[in-house]
């Protein structure tokens, strides 16, 4: 079981790569800008978050990291669709694909479904499937939802950088088995999180997180950061790479060679709304790629076509040769 825990914590960063860079890109600093660049193409309007985040995922190759401890514990706050996921991914991916974190996944730990008393084990269980992908990064979301319990075990985690387990376990068919007290060797009694980036994704604010987790909690984290609220500016940004998108997609796929202008644009980014944020104006570009689509599928048009998507009454729609949809 302890070359188990060695085996899970190397998934992060190598532990000379820390203190030399050995085995890292030569040019260190260059290689988080490329991330930084990276990240804000795919995440627009949160230049400061998208800056902050290459700062805490940096942060180890300057400071260092203690044996068995989490390379980075950091809170994201902000309101959904600013981006917050999405950075964290984005990083973890460039890191990753230049060799600077052994993994270029992140992958999200998603704590509504422990709502209820006894579900700690549940939560083991999960937990190790996790460490067990190999991510360099863990991205808790929706503690809110989560029950007392599995919350204190979540504290442990950051704080501490492991959970105590709730009894004795030993692994069996890439599983961990509750053993009780039976006697068995390599059996554990804690999970370490040792080599990892450890984020807690929220809309609430830092003093919620505080009445929740507690002060020491907070005392532990490395990084607090926090997305902004979009401008009409960054959801323009945001409407035109959806346009892009969607005119590339439609050629490729439908044979449709799409134009628009500054109009469509400016209705794109009015589907956006502060329940769904950004990923309202990806669903409408969406929904009319779909309307595109059966539009060909149902009259069989031939191809190829041109068309222009338009705003007509603050909706999009698209005209082109054969007619016209919204």
């Amino acid at each position: 079981m302890a070359d188990l825990q060695r085996q899970l914590e190397e998934d992060g960063v190598d532990r000379q790569a820390l203190a030399s860079n050995n085995g890292a890109p030569a040019d260190i600093d260059a290689a988080f800008e490329v991330a930084r660049v990276e990240a804000a193409c795919k995440v627009l309007g949160q230049d400061a978050f998208i800056q902050a985040l290459a700062l805490a995922f940096k942060r180890p190759f300057v400071a260092g990291a203690g044996e068995g401890a989490p390379l980075c514990r950091a809170a994201v706050l902000g309101a959904p669709g600013t981006g917050r996921r999405s950075g964290i991914r984005a990083m973890a991916a460039s890191l990753g694909r230049q060799g600077v974190l052994k993994s270029p996944k992140a992958v999200p730990v998603d704590l509504a479904p422990y709502h209820a008393a006894g579900m700690e084990k549940l939560f083991v269980q999960d937990l190790y499937a996790a460490l067990k992908s190999g991510a360099a990064a863990l991205v808790f979301e929706n503690y809110e939802k989560c029950h007392a319990s599995v919350l204190s075990m979540v504290s442990g985690l950051f704080r501490e950088g492991q959970v105590a387990l709730p009894g004795r376990y030993v692994e069996q068919k890439g599983i961990l088995t509750d053993i009780g007290t039976a006697l068995a060797p390599g059996a554990v009694s804690s999970l370490s999180l040792g080599g990892k980036y450890l984020f807690l994704v929220t809309s609430q604010s830092e003093a919620k997180l505080g009445d929740a987790f507690g002060a020491p909690f907070l005392s532990a984290l490395d990084d607090v950061l926090s997305t902004s609220p979009f401008t009409p500016e960054s959801l323009e940004q945001i409407a035109g790479q959806a346009l892009q998108a969607l005119c590339g997609r439609a050629k490729k796929q439908l044979a449709f060679t799409l134009t628009y202008g500054e109009d469509g644009v400016k209705a794109l980014a009015s589907a956006f709304t502060p329940a769904q944020g950004a990923g309202a104006i990806q669903e409408e570009a969406g929904r009319l790629y779909k309307a595109l689509s059966e539009e060909k599928l149902s009259k069989a048009l031939p191809g190829p076509l041109e068309g222009r998507v338009l705003a007509e009454g603050g909706a999009l729609l698209v005209q082109y040769s054969h007619g016209g949809l919204e």
